[in-house]
């Protein structure tokens, strides 16, 4: 009986599935989406569109107007055959560049400052008081305001663009997410270690404070390479709907909304190239000394993708003192770990994501947690 009831309902999901794309791709339907919306592109169908492309359209939509409300221009600077776009909130006018307090945000893997929304909102007054001026990073090809673009191949050419912008820039804070927090590792040593910025001109020894969420790029040992470096290649060889079961402790109930969307980023073959390019030589494991910024590292204690236990080896490095660390500079480093999200705090726990953020960009202590604040709050390693 049970076996015939579902058997029923899948043939009537199918039936209805058919139904709806036949539909969708009625003439009708069609110059309606495309007075409106665009052309679906050669050979993308319209069902195909609605899966991948609606999605990303709906979050453009709907976060644009926000950051606008919030005081954010959008900007889209060219790169060579790329481009990078800028979400800016100014929030003090009048100073000289050299003399700006500047934050500048660097997304995750495939992420979006779009999806940060919630938490800059949040953290709105306590940016005014920190800031003359806060920059988002767009990368292309995301799920966010340039996602119709190429993004990048190979993780050289990422560095090699986010470090010249970053040279621009000049920031005072640099926070990253994922992908974002290991490019603002790498570029920290490459300041601690004379190698940028590449223009002396500049007067800008590198950021004095980087908060790292999430990190990548340190495996501190074989085990830790395999598992890491095995959750991309089967994503690669088993299909990227694999990656999924790792973004979140627990999957927000709205992300089967935008799922497909994500999980055609990961099949664009630009960024299999980008994932096939990552190489032993991008890793910061054994460089973290060379970092003379105060460094925070926050993390999901409930990661999948990069686990929280992990913020020990990055802490241990970065603590360690050798005769050439900058160290003496930087000061201790700290790490605050939510409990009860994965690896996007962000989207599971906004609230508590931006509490922690602005406690760390506003230099304010961490208070002993009480037994609540334990379970449903962070606990703070290094203190």
């Amino acid at each position: 009986m049970s076996t015939s009831t579902t058997g029923k309902k899948n043939n009537s999901a199918e039936a209805a599935t058919e139904l709806l794309k036949a539909w969708l791709e009625a003439p009708g339907f069609r110059r309606l989406r495309e007075r409106f919306l665009g052309a679906a592109g050669p050979g993308l169908a319209t069902w195909d569109w609605v899966r991948l492309k609606l999605p990303i359209k709906a979050v453009q939509a709907l976060t644009l107007p926000v950051f606008r409300r919030l005081g954010y221009r959008f900007e889209v600077q060219s790169v060579g055959d790329l481009k990078l776009g800028l979400l800016r909130r100014t929030f003090h006018r009048g100073k000289k560049a050299q003399g700006l307090r500047r934050l500048v945000f660097l997304p995750g893997f495939g992420d979006s400052p779009t999806s940060w929304l919630p938490v800059f909102a949040l953290l709105q007054p306590a940016l005014r008081r920190r800031f003359d001026e806060v920059v988002l990073v767009e990368f292309p090809g995301s799920m966010g305001l340039l996602s119709e673009e190429r993004a990048f191949n190979s993780m050289d050419r990422q560095h090699e663009v986010v470090f010249d912008l970053l040279d621009g820039l000049r920031p005072q804070v640099i926070f990253g997410h994922s992908l974002g927090a290991w490019l603002a590792a790498a570029y920290a040593i490459a300041c601690g270690k004379g190698e940028r910025p590449t223009k002396a001109s500049l007067q800008y020894a590198g950021p004095q404070k980087i908060l790292l969420a999430s990190p990548s790029g340190v495996l501190a040992d074989e085990s830790k390479k395999e598992l890491w470096l095995g959750k991309f290649r089967k994503a690669q060889n088993e299909g990227s709907a694999h990656f999924r079961e790792f973004i979140f402790g627990k999957e927000p109930f709205w992300f089967g909304a935008v799922a497909s969307s994500f999980m055609g980023f990961l099949d664009k073959p630009e960024v299999r190239e980008f994932m096939d390019s990552v190489a032993e030589k991008h890793l910061v494991t054994d460089h973290l000394g060379a970092i003379g910024s105060k460094t925070w590292v926050l993390w999901g204690a409930k990661d999948g993708l990069v686990p929280a236990e992990w913020v020990h080896d990055w802490l241990e490095r970065l603590n360690h003192l050798e005769p050439t660390d900058q160290r003496a500079k930087r000061g201790l480093s700290h790490g605050v770990v939510i409990q009860g999200v994965g690896h996007s705090p962000h989207l599971e726990r906004p609230v508590t994501t931006a509490a922690a953020v602005g406690k760390i960009l506003l230099g304010q202590p961490f208070q002993p947690p009480t037994a609540f604040w334990k379970r449903h709050g962070w606990h703070v390693h290094g203190a």
